[in-house]
């Protein structure tokens, strides 16, 4: 069940070709929040 309070993900799925673990040193400038709506579950999505 989805915690809209909390803002935590039902599933959560990363494409290893679009993330890598940290900033080489670099510091945060900005955090942008995606907000994503589609029919569907996330396999269907994820495919």
């Amino acid at each position: 069940m989805r915690d809209w309070a909390r803002c935590e993900a039902d599933i959560v799925r990363l494409l290893s070709k679009h993330f890598t673990p940290g900033r080489s040193g670099a510091r945060i400038q900005h955090v942008v929040v995606h907000y994503n709506d589609a029919d569907g579950s996330v396999e269907d999505v994820w495919d």
